[in-house]
């Protein structure tokens, strides 16, 4: 599998949101993005950027116990947390209806399903320092070598 991969650090929630309105700006639709990191650790903050650049009005909240939360804008999208969920049945199904040409699917708490293919996803690993700086890996498949941050 080809990949690209970049690297950023980001010292506020301000910069958490830039960052991710600018990988926004490439979304064309289909795209599906799993984020991995601990409670707290800017996954929600990451998606009001890019929701927020994709144009959507909505306050975009986390979804843990909601499961899913939807935003429309540009695009629509799917804000996923899959930590409260287990059988990757079910979960498959709900990807599959979940998925359009004109959807942005943005996955928390994914990474330990087996129905995730690295192929078809953009994984996000976000982990915070002791400085209370974000580190950002992106680790972006050849399906998606249109996506720039």
């Amino acid at each position: 599998m080809s990949v690209t991969n970049f690297e950023f650090v980001s010292s506020s929630e301000n910069q958490t949101q830039e960052l991710a309105g600018r990988l926004a700006k490439h979304l064309v639709g289909g795209e599906i993005i799993q984020l991995v990191g601990d409670l707290g650790s800017g996954k929600t903050a990451f998606v009001k950027g890019l929701a927020a650049e994709l144009g959507c009005l909505e306050d975009v909240t986390s979804p843990t116990f909601t499961v899913c939360n939807m935003y429309q804008g540009r695009l629509l999208v799917q804000h996923c947390d899959f930590y409260r969920m287990s059988g990757d049945a079910l979960i498959e199904h709900e990807l599959a209806d979940m998925s359009g040409d004109d959807t942005v699917i943005v996955l928390e708490w994914a990474e330990n399903l087996s129905v995730i293919d690295p192929e078809k996803t953009v994984l996000i690993t976000i982990k915070p320092d002791a400085e209370d700086n974000r580190h950002f890996s992106f680790v972006i498949p050849s399906k998606y070598n249109y996506l720039q941050i």
